[in-house]
């Protein structure tokens, strides 16, 4: 609902941006009704001089599930502390610009007897050639890696956004491909830029 930005200014390159949020959902509610004090916290810095691009960026989200009373019971949830990074490279080369990016993101879930953990990790490889004048062209390739973490994490806890988990053994059993959830993408474009 609110937050707060700073950027840096250029340092010879360098800058560096955060952001926080400052609102939360427990303030106009009893405290033994909710016991969560959402907040996201992103911190980034790039490196831009010349030919070479150098960037990373991490974000948390702290208490991220729905709110629920206080965790006092076995079958209360966890709060739900998801995170990522990722960190990415370019590299001009004349018309030809080359880059890649690797991304880490953890989702916390489960209950407090029962915590639940999926990891995601994915990375990128492209490369952008400028042929002549408005023509270009492109390729890339991705991967998404299978997701890893507790067997049975339905990992859309925190995030709302409903994702591959990951497999017992007896979904295994019943479906042997379960576990293999990622994916892989191609991409060659052509571009052309108007005026």
């Amino acid at each position: 609902n609110a937050s707060v930005n700073y950027d840096s200014p250029n340092f010879g390159g360098f800058q560096v941006m955060a952001m926080f949020t400052s609102a939360q959902a427990s303030t106009a509610t009893l405290d033994a009704g909710n016991n969560t004090h959402p907040r996201i916290l992103s911190l980034g810095g790039q490196y831009r001089a010349g030919p070479l691009f150098v960037g990373a960026g991490y974000e948390r989200h702290s208490d991220a599930n729905t709110p629920v009373a206080p965790p006092v019971g076995a079958a209360s949830l966890r709060n739900g502390d998801d995170d990522g990074w990722h960190v990415s490279a370019a590299y001009t080369w004349g018309p030809v610009r080359f880059g890649g990016t690797y991304t880490r993101q953890e989702i916390e879930g489960g209950t407090v007897a029962t915590p639940t953990d999926v990891k995601y990790r994915a990375w990128h490889l492209g490369v952008d050639w400028k042929i002549v004048g408005p023509h270009g062209l492109l390729a890339s390739y991705t991967q998404a890696r299978d997701a890893k973490g507790t067997p049975g994490a339905a990992a859309n806890a925190g995030s709302g956004i409903t994702r591959p988990g990951v497999p017992t053994a007896a979904v295994l059993a019943v479906t042997p491909g379960a576990a293999d959830n990622g994916a892989k993408l191609w991409t060659v474009r052509y571009a052309y830029t108007f005026s």
